[in-house]
């Protein structure tokens, strides 16, 4: 087909490539990102570059984490989120004696981060 109209696409050799890949019977699994399987192997193309080609399709299926993975998954954060807010109610309760060395930073608005001690900016 002729046309008129210059050629505005960029990166034909991967073009080319992708649809070599396709007419050998690759499938696209995914458009954004666009990946395909071909022969069993994961390509993955993204920004006009290929960033992953020949990984095993399997060893990607293994990584990514089931409905069932991600219930527990999410069943764990609710739990360590739960055991948190109850951790804070507690020490709302109960606060650190003034005696305590953490005590008298938390009073003057002192946070201690990594070792190093900062006061707020007044």
């Amino acid at each position: 087909m002729s046309s008129e109209y210059p050629e505005r696409r960029r990166h034909l050799a991967l073009r080319r490539y992708i649809e070599t890949l396709l007419d050998d019977g690759a499938v696209i699994q995914r458009r954004d990102p666009l990946q395909l399987i071909h022969d069993g192997e994961l390509y993955r193309i993204a920004n006009g570059m290929m960033i992953s080609e020949g990984d095993s399709a399997e060893m990607t299926r293994n990584l990514t984490p089931t409905p069932s993975q991600t219930l527990g998954f999410d069943r764990a954060l609710d739990e360590v989120l739960r055991q948190l807010e109850q951790a804070i109610h507690a020490r709302l309760r109960n606060p650190l004696p003034e005696h305590h060395e953490d005590a008298a930073k938390l009073e003057t608005g002192q946070r201690t981060a990594l070792g190093s001690t900062t006061t707020p900016d007044a």
